[in-house]
């Protein structure tokens, strides 16, 4: 009789690509998360700040709606993290004169300085965390590319 401890097994979802994506976003996600707690900042609200701080540069206005599309993120969910920014007095939300309900958002001082610091910390994250596919980084923002419109092809 095996013993259980050296007993392989083989089960077809730990050895599907979906799965080893996932592995891959959570552990990013983890690491990322941790190395932006030395700002008080998760990598999702990051990814919403960095966003509106490009935006801004080019001198434009985001509603909630611009940045979901844009992030590829649930309405809901955006709308959520912009109110908890805002509370924390790092976003702006202002009025959009004849629709009330929507909001142009932008970063407030403090979250443009905030950001900032949240920048640099991720330039030496992912440097160091994509380290292992530097040589083939264009070919590997190619895929991911193409793996996150899924829009394009009508799967949602």
């Amino acid at each position: 009789m095996p013993d259980n401890a050296t007993k392989e097994y083989s089960i077809p979802v730990l050895e599907a690509p979906s799965f080893t994506f996932a592995q891959g976003y959570f552990t990013w996600k983890r690491i990322t998360d941790r190395a932006l707690e030395a700002v008080g900042l998760t990598h999702t609200q990051y990814v919403f700040m960095g966003t509106l701080f490009e935006l801004e540069k080019h001198q434009d206005k985001a509603t909630q709606n611009d940045l979901a599309r844009l992030t590829n993120s649930d309405v809901t969910m955006t709308s959520q993290i912009l109110r908890t920014l805002q509370k924390r007095g790092l976003v702006l939300r202002e009025q959009i004169e004849g629709d009330e309900r929507a909001k142009y958002s932008s970063l407030s001082p403090a979250g443009k300085k905030l950001v900032k610091k949240a920048a640099e910390i991720m330039k030496t994250t992912e440097k160091e965390y994509f380290a292992p596919v530097e040589k083939d980084m264009e070919q590997f923002l190619t895929y991911l590319k193409v793996l996150t419109r899924i829009k394009e092809i009508n799967i949602l």
